[in-house]
């Protein structure tokens, strides 16, 4: 009996599995090291704010995933818009004929300053910025990978934990979404001290997040078709809330009109699609 469902559980993950353990490694290991070189920018003052963090590492993953011959489409947007979906980047990975998307938010807490004001309360709604940004993230659970990301300026290794010690600080959405619930942090501003709890009971790294992207612990594979155009997800809570999302057809062309029209409609400031298949790991 023991036997039989130690099989059927192989199955079942086979089944569910969107990239095998070595690709998942893999690919979140290259990412966690891009996170690693734009960390260090930060550190030496070429990254100034938090969209063009964003921007260098949509760049810096688009060139390593070109080192290793995977082919990769990278667009990024000016921010300064307030985001339809709470987030900064869409991150997209094709593997066969499947995709998996995720979506983040991108913060700099400056954490080498004392309290600093990085979260604000609408001025009509008397509502926190921060908190508002993870309930529209929210409403793709168990649909679309959603996490937030802290940059830090820090040196490596400074408070961690909780923060994390190499890169940035990541936590899924669902975990930011209770403590904000738990800790009444919808009509009070979010404060370092208060993000340093969250990480405390819920950081993660990047290489985590992209790695259970992609062994489906988080989110859901959808199906495209050889040329597709754009993949429609639907919110699990609301089938009238959708994400029309275009996929590149060129992926040599550097850029894509529809996908700039999504960013610009959606106010993602960075778009990137990478076709995770057909590669020598170890390379």
């Amino acid at each position: 009996m023991y036997t039989i469902l130690y099989v059927y559980t192989l199955i079942l993950i086979a089944t569910e599995m969107f990239g095998s353990f070595e690709l998942s490694d893999f690919i979140a290991y290259r990412v966690s090291v891009c996170d690693y070189k734009c960390r260090l920018e930060l550190q030496r003052g070429a990254i100034v704010d938090e969209p063009d963090y964003v921007s260098c590492l949509s760049k810096t993953i688009r060139d390593d995933v070109k080192h290793i011959k995977m082919k990769v489409h990278a667009q990024t947007l000016s921010g300064g818009q307030e985001q339809n979906n709470g987030a900064d980047g869409i991150i997209i990975f094709q593997i066969k004929n499947e995709i998996k998307v995720g979506i983040y938010e991108a913060k700099w807490p400056r954490f080498k300053q004392t309290d600093y004001p990085w979260d604000y309360l609408h001025p009509t709604r008397l509502t926190s910025h921060f908190s508002e940004q993870i309930n529209k993230k929210h409403i793709w659970q168990d649909t679309i990978a959603t996490w937030e990301m802290f940059f830090n300026e820090e040196e490596y290794g400074k408070d961690s934990p909780p923060y994390e010690f190499f890169g940035s600080s990541c936590v899924w959405n669902n975990d930011a979404y209770n403590f904000m619930n738990s800790k009444g942090l919808i009509l009070n501003k979010w404060s370092t001290s208060k993000l340093k709890e969250l990480l405390k009971e819920n950081g993660t790294n990047i290489y985590s997040i992209i790695f259970d992207l992609l062994s489906c612990k988080r989110g859901k594979k959808h199906s495209i078709s050889a040329g597709e155009k754009n993949v429609v997800i639907s919110s699990p809570v609301n089938d009238n809330i959708i994400l029309d999302v275009p996929l590149p057809i060129d992926l040599e062309k550097e850029f894509d009109e529809r996908i700039q029209a999504f960013m610009e409609r959606e106010r993602f400031t960075s778009y990137l699609y990478i076709v995770a298949q057909n590669i020598q790991l170890g390379s």
